[in-house]
This record gives structure tokens, C-alpha cells and sequence, in this order.
């Protein structure tokens, strides 16, 4: 016996997809394709298109050998972030003591049959 994991790739920034599991599944795993490792410290956030913010990832941490962002979670709490309707996500990070915008994402759900 194991955990279900879905993987979902939401590549280097701009419009990406949510597939929605067709079953269910315990874990959910976000691969964000951005080489983080130049930067002092990394925060992502998710929002409604209309700004409202959701949700803050601080201090998110990069795969040492690639410097891509792995995040993990149980599957229900990611269905609350990415399947509730369009979002957006944006990964800012601190360099020489100035926050950047490193990418955003426009991530619509999408149901699989």
C-alpha cells in the first residue's frame, strides 16, 4: 500500500493548467519550472484574478541541483488553492536587497474525464 500522488507542471511562468484528478488521489505535487537559486529568499502567493489574495509560500526553498520549486501537499488542501476557479500565482524573489518579480502564472482548472 502507498499514496496516490498527482503531478501537475506549471513550467516557467505565463498560462499554465490545474488538472483536476478524475480520482482521487492523497498528495499533490506542483513542479513551477523557475531556477530560484540566484536569490536570497523566494515567496509565492496565490490570488483571485481580481487580486485578492489567498495564500503566501514563504521562504520557499529550490531543488538544490536544478533550482526548481517542488511544493507538496495534501490533495484537498491544493484543490482548495488551484481548483476553486481561475488564479493567479506570482514567485517574487529578494536580490541585492530588492524584491523581483520572477514569473506569474495564470492557472485555470481543468477537469480530467
Amino acid at each position: 500500500m502507498g499514496f496516490k500522488v498527482h503531478v501537475v507542471d506549471f513550467g516557467g511562468g505565463g498560462k499554465a493548467t490545474y488538472t483536476i484528478p478524475s480520482e482521487p488521489v492523497d498528495f499533490v505535487v506542483t513542479h513551477v519550472r523557475l531556477d530560484i537559486r540566484a536569490y536570497e529568499s523566494v515567496e509565492a502567493t496565490i490570488e483571485r484574478p481580481d487580486g485578492t489574495l489567498l495564500h503566501t509560500f514563504r521562504d520557499v526553498l529550490p531543488d538544490p541541483t536544478t533550482g526548481e520549486i517542488y511544493g507538496m501537499c495534501r490533495a484537498p488542501l491544493s484543490d482548495l488553492a488551484w481548483a476553486g476557479g481561475p488564479r493567479v500565482t506570482r514567485v517574487t524573489g529578494l536580490k541585492n536587497g530588492v524584491r523581483e518579480v520572477i514569473a506569474v502564472y495564470e492557472i485555470t482548472p481543468l477537469r480530467t474525464p
